[in-house]
């Protein structure tokens, strides 16, 4: 049984026996002796704090109150007021701090275990000791907590809390926090410690740490040297022009300090904001920045690219033009140079080629930002990415125009083949203007490194504000700086895998688990990006109006005691109900 409430019971008890029993030097014993137990953590407290030099504290106040109540004879009023003090801590502890440790190890799962792929089989191991470039095993029914490549032929998973299922072909990255539904092996390219879900479990243990508690706590420090003020000054003239009796006044004194300088409701607005940070998680989005919620509602603008967001990035190879080679060569070269790239147009590359990948005959890749990827396959040169590309490499190509998405492949300086995407729009991406803007977004624009006239054409669709085109990594990020002088802005990109983009936006949005961003969304619905912007607009309200209401309520208890109209056993008592409100409410929506 919890240690509070074995108090509570106790104390209980005593109080009911010292109202039988009617004799007063044994009820005095008992009434005083059981005050001494509900005060014993405080107590400890106290003698703590003071040896801090932290002198005014609520355990300091509620401990020199009882002391004043038990010179004055008070007994039975300060026992109930005991009483129901510790039930409202023993309530605040069960039904919102045990629920959120309840959560926080659900979802923490670094002690389990996977099973480890070495020369001599398998071997168990902590998640938090696989590295990069491990192969680990994991059997149908068990998590994956690392980020990986899938090197099984095919696989189906759904994230820690959602219902829906999800495909994964072989060479596809596996994101962390998904539950198997068949025996797969996965090459780990992110540990434990960095994955996505790591982070994310970390930013909720961490509440405290959130902006909205930090003001939530200034505020009420504010307001609470404000009461102290209050109360001395209304003390002093009760003592100095009223002519009460000193010992009542600091007796009111001390009551009023001991009751309005607890701060439970700091705990139920931590719930509020855990509650929120769960929702978000249900929904299969992760997140990675601290005060995720507090910048979402603060953007203004938001950025779109093309690619997987407002088209489904599933692309898929509609022809290959050859030139000198076959189609099934520069496919092979083409699929062994985007080896390991999560790229829309590699996937597709990879998923049509779809055969094993001779790893032992690709030397030196390299990325080329904005434009396209570099290789070594079997002693030849090779290049595959776009017109920009191209250009600054000095290559000749034809200049053929494609109403669809287009890479080219050039080995040894000379061009090869040109791939043929096909990619289409989402049902839902006209929405996404209109329903953004309902949420107070001011602007909502599309660029992309695509022709002018497809991007023309897909921003009047979509009713855009603004559109841009045919830019290189350079350009948006340019575009990026520009939009950020005007406010806070939010990038959404199937693949944010450029640290200068990153930094010149407010918010980097993920639509797949290729990079690092500071949301990530699995497969990009624009009702998620809707819920993530309204449900971060209702947690400011309700935190607002929690902080409001409490705050007023503190004021009318402050009057109630000070003029004397109840005692401390009775504001004890409405403060519990008080408390026990917003407990009920706020079990009512953390059901998930």
């Amino acid at each position: 049984m919890n240690k509070k409430l074995q108090k509570i019971i106790f104390s209980s008890l005593a109080l009911v026996l010292s109202l039988i029993i009617k004799i007063e030097i044994i009820d005095n014993i008992l009434q005083i002796f059981s005050c001494f137990v509900l005060l014993e953590d405080d107590i400890k407290e106290t003698i703590i704090k003071l040896k801090h030099k932290n002198i005014l504290n609520r355990h300091f106040l509620l401990c020199l109150t009882s002391i004043s109540f038990i010179l004055v004879g008070y007994y039975i009023v300060l026992l109930e007021f005991l009483i129901f003090y510790l039930l409202e801590k023993y309530v605040i502890e069960v039904f919102i701090e045990k629920k959120q440790e309840k959560i926080i190890n659900k979802l923490n799962k670094n002690n389990e275990q996977t099973n480890l792929k070495t020369v001599s089989g398998y071997v168990k191991v902590k998640w938090e000791n696989v590295q990069v470039g491990d192969i680990i095993y994991i059997k149908k029914g068990e998590y994956s907590l690392v980020e990986g490549i899938l090197i099984s032929e095919s696989a189906t998973y759904q994230s820690f809390f959602e219902e829906e299922i999800s495909n994964l072909k072989m060479n596809e990255k596996s994101p962390s926090g998904c539950i198997f539904k068949e025996d797969v092996l996965i090459k780990v390219l992110k540990t434990y410690e960095l994955s996505f879900y790591n982070q994310m479990i970390k930013k909720i243990e961490n509440i405290k740490e959130n902006e909205y508690i930090t003001s939530t706590k200034r505020i009420e420090k504010s307001f609470n040297q404000l009461f102290i003020v209050i109360t001395v000054f209304f003390s002093l003239v009760s003592i100095i022009y009223l002519k009460n009796d000193i010992s009542t006044s600091l007796l009111i004194l001390f009551t009023t300090l001991s009751l309005l300088l607890e701060n439970n409701i700091i705990r139920l607005i931590e719930n509020i904001y855990f509650n929120s940070l769960v929702r978000i998680l249900k929904q299969g989005i992760y997140f990675t920045k601290k005060n995720i919620l507090e910048i979402i509602q603060k953007v203004r603008i938001v950025l779109f690219s093309k690619f997987g967001v407002l088209t489904k990035g599933r692309l898929t190879i509609s022809k290959i033009i050859p030139v000198y080679q076959t189609r099934e060569e520069v496919l092979r070269i083409a699929a062994h140079v985007e080896y390991g790239s999560t790229h829309p147009m590699a996937i597709a590359i990879l998923n049509e080629y779809n055969k094993k990948i001779e790893t032992e005959n690709i030397y030196l890749t390299e990325n080329i930002k904005g434009m396209g990827k570099k290789a070594n396959i079997e002693g030849k040169e090779v290049y595959i990415g776009n017109e920009l590309l191209f250009d600054k490499l000095n290559i000749a190509y034809p200049k053929v125009e494609f109403s669809q998405p287009t890479c080219m492949l050039a080995i040894d300086n000379t061009y090869v083949a040109t791939f043929v995407f096909n990619d289409v729009i989402k049902e839902d991406s006209y929405l996404v203007s209109s329903l953004l803007r309902e949420t107070g977004i001011e602007k909502v624009v599309l660029f992309s490194s695509s022709k002018p006239e497809q991007i023309k054409k897909l921003g009047n669709y979509l009713s855009m504000n603004e559109s841009y085109a045919a830019l290189t990594l350079e350009d948006k990020i340019e575009v990026l700086k520009m939009y950020q002088k005007e406010g806070k802005t939010m990038y959404v990109d199937a693949f944010v895998n450029d640290e200068d983009m990153k930094k010149n936006t407010d918010l980097s949005v993920l639509c797949g688990f290729s990079s690092d961003a500071d949301i990530i969304l699995p497969d990009f619905d624009i009702n998620n990006l809707i819920f993530l912007r309204k449900e971060a607009i209702l947690l400011k309200k309700k935190i607002k109006i929690h902080l409001i209401s409490y705050l007023i309520f503190k004021l009318i208890l402050f009057l109630l005691i000070i003029l004397n109209i109840i005692n401390i056993a009775y504001a004890a008592l409405l403060i519990l109900i008080y408390y026990l409100i917003l407990i009920v409410y706020s079990i009512k929506e953390s059901r998930f």
